[in-house]
């Protein structure tokens, strides 16, 4: 379990300025979608490449193009609506979706499942509609994962937490984003033609099936070719986060209009946006949802010096990709993992103020608690917002803590403490298994009003074959083991290690014998 911390940050975004282009898509309409990155340091990212600038200058040969959009995997173009939710949007929706669709080995579009944005975006926007930080989206799906849009579908509600969702939140928890890293395009390379090294990293990327998100200016100068918009130069404006989905090498404009196609005028991204299949704003235009941003537009100074052909474009030129600090046109990708989710504590809130609260959780053997080694549970962290009650259970995974179970399922109490705590507000606090079981039993957590904080604890001590936790080894374990030989059940994590009686790594018929001969079950 990484241990994550909510970065505080000042929020960039507002309402796109439209810049219209003169020819438009069939059927679209001025786009009036707000857009918002927090822009803050990337610090807590892994490189790639430690150094970019050391990346060997020959790279392994890639085709000249690739389209993952068109994979089972990978969403239908949605629409933040008015919201500044294209974080949100950006890894939740198209990236987490298709990395976990790919993770599950989806091969047709009616196996595929699409995670919910308003998920990540409500849970850290502080209940207000502002833009996110794509580190804090990303720890929060490594934390918690993500509940599918079937179950918490997206409106334009921006403020709402779920409040049930039991067998939903608990299932979030077991795919997660295992790992978070960026790439970073040097900015003191100009690429000058498709076969640039340094451009051939990220389209490797992509040629190995990974979807990228970045973060723009989005201001574009573009030209609509062949019903496809397709932007040459980026100048400086508001922000907005985008998904990459491939790549051509074939794409041309002759930019400087002097009637040749020169290498640096070849070759584009395909992006995918956020805006709906129709929409006209920010200089760009589009009647899918696709848009197209050429390799020369990644330049700090166009390769292209023909014709002084900038000279007529208003505003600031800027690398295309290059709007976070500490970044040099960053190119984000992640991987995904299902989850071997043992202990899941289940907090039941009923607060006035749930934006003032900060959860940690803990194990150990003292019945007192302790900071050190604690960890916070992202995105639960105190912020300065307030007001936003609550009334619901928050599902967290004790992850590592938890890991390997056969350490760690007898003799330990489990932590949940909970600062920034207001008079009058109940906790409730309990361990589950993955199925939904409960472990412990429910217990109000101590509340030291004067202080603000909150805390309780569960001592868990299980033993091998106590598949219901009751306590003790009956005939009810030895039936439920044995409808799950038959599979008429199934087994938690927690209860398929303590149904392995005899330790041999499964849990059979084997178990049963032995359990009935040491118990005197028959």
């Amino acid at each position: 379990m990484s241990k994550l911390k909510k970065l505080l940050s000042a929020a960039v975004g507002g309402i796109l300025a439209v810049n219209l282009i003169s020819m438009l898509p069939v059927g679209a309409e001025e786009n009036t979608c707000s857009e918002g990155v927090i822009l803050n340091s990337t610090l807590g990212i892994n490189n790639i490449f430690e150094n970019p600038g050391d990346i060997p200058t020959t790279t392994a040969s890639v085709p000249s193009s690739v389209d993952l959009s068109t994979s089972p995997c990978f969403p239908p173009i949605a629409n933040q609506g008015r919201l500044r939710s294209c974080v949100a949007f950006a890894t939740t929706y198209y990236q987490y979706s298709y990395e976990v669709n790919k993770l599950n080995n989806v091969t047709n579009v009616s196996d595929r499942v699409i995670y919910s944005p308003k998920w990540i975006y409500n849970l850290i926007n502080n209940g207000n509609d502002i833009g996110l930080c794509p580190i804090d989206a990303y720890s929060t799906l490594e934390t918690l994962g993500s509940l599918k849009s079937n179950d918490f579908p997206y409106t334009d509600n921006y403020t709402e937490w779920p409040s049930q969702l039991q067998n939903e939140k608990i299932e979030a928890l077991e795919t997660r984003v295992e790992n978070t890293a960026k790439y970073d395009m040097p900015l003191d390379n100009t690429i000058q033609n498709v076969n640039d090294p340094y451009l051939n990293i990220v389209k490797q990327m992509l040629n190995n099936g990974k979807v990228l998100t970045v973060v723009s200016h989005n201001r574009w100068n573009s030209v609509v070719q062949n019903g496809e918009s397709l932007a040459f130069r980026c100048y400086q404006g508001g922000s907005h986060m985008l998904t990459v989905v491939g790549y051509d090498d074939n794409k041309s404009y002759d930019v400087n209009g002097n009637g040749i196609i020169e290498d640096c005028e070849k070759g584009a991204f395909k992006i995918a946006n956020s805006w709906g299949t129709s929409f006209v704003s920010s200089g760009i235009s589009s009647n899918t949802g696709y848009f197209w941003v050429m390799y020369d537009a990644l330049n700090k100074v166009s390769a292209n010096n023909v014709n002084n052909w900038e000279a007529k474009y208003s505003g600031t030129r800027s690398p295309a990709f290059n709007k976070l600090p500490d970044c040099e046109n960053a190119f984000f990708t992640i991987d995904v993992a299902h989850k071997n989710v043992n202990f899941v504590g289940r907090l039941s809130v009923n607060t006035s103020d749930r934006e003032t609260l900060t959860l940690k959780i803990n194990r150990g053997t003292s019945t007192l608690w302790s900071h050190n080694n604690a960890y916070t549970i992202f995105p639960y962290v105190s912020s300065n917002a307030g007001g936003f009650a609550f009334n619901g259970d928050i599902f967290f995974d004790y992850d590592n803590l938890a890991s390997p179970i056969s350490r760690y399922c007898s003799g330990y109490n489990w932590f949940t403490y909970l600062s920034g705590t207001t008079t009058g507000d109940d906790y409730e606090f309990n361990v589950l298994d993955n199925l939904g079981n409960e472990i412990g039993t429910d217990k109000q957590l101590i509340k030291f009003d004067e202080d603000k904080f909150a805390y309780a604890y569960q001592n868990i001590s299980l033993k091998k074959g106590d598949v219901n936790y009751d306590g003790a080894i009956t005939t009810e374990d030895v039936d439920y083991i044995i409808q799950y030989i038959l599979q008429v059940n199934d087994l938690s994590n927690v209860q398929y290690y303590l149904a392995d009686y005899n330790n041999d790594g499964s849990a059979n018929s084997a178990d049963v014998i032995a359990m009935r001969r040491d118990n005197n079950l028959y």
